[in-house]
């Protein structure tokens, strides 16, 4: 049996975050700040389905949902440049996976935890 997402597992979220400063230095240019965000949002899978070789790479469907949580550090190197270290966890449930065709469905959930390093530019 073949049962996978690989062509789609689309998470359509929206987050919600705010930034919270704990330390500025004194020039003002760097700091260390508290950076959080929840969300929540459709999942759209394309779910590649077979037994015994048989069955059929799905169409994207509408399958389920998702929700998710953020916590990270962040340290501001000047007004442009941050590095940020977080860990992200969330839940998705998929009850309705496309699967045979016709009203055959199949269902599925599990959680998520992963550990999120980034750096960037601020504008």
């Amino acid at each position: 049996m073949k049962f996978e997402h690989t062509d789609g597992l689309n998470l359509l979220f929206a987050d919600f975050g705010w930034n919270t400063p704990l330390w500025t230095a004194t020039d003002g240019q760097s700091g260390l700040s508290l950076v959080s965000s929840i969300g929540a949002g459709a999942v759209v899978c394309r779910s590649d389905v077979r037994v015994m070789g048989k069955g059929q790479n799905n169409n994207f469907h509408l399958s389920g949902y998702g929700v998710s949580g953020y916590v990270a550090t962040r340290y501001d190197f000047t007004r442009t440049y941050f590095i940020e270290l977080g860990g992200k966890g969330g839940y998705i449930d998929l009850p309705n996976i496309l699967t045979s065709g016709g009203s055959a469905r199949a269902s599925q959930n599990f959680g998520f935890l992963e550990l999120v390093f980034s750096g960037g530019v601020a504008f």
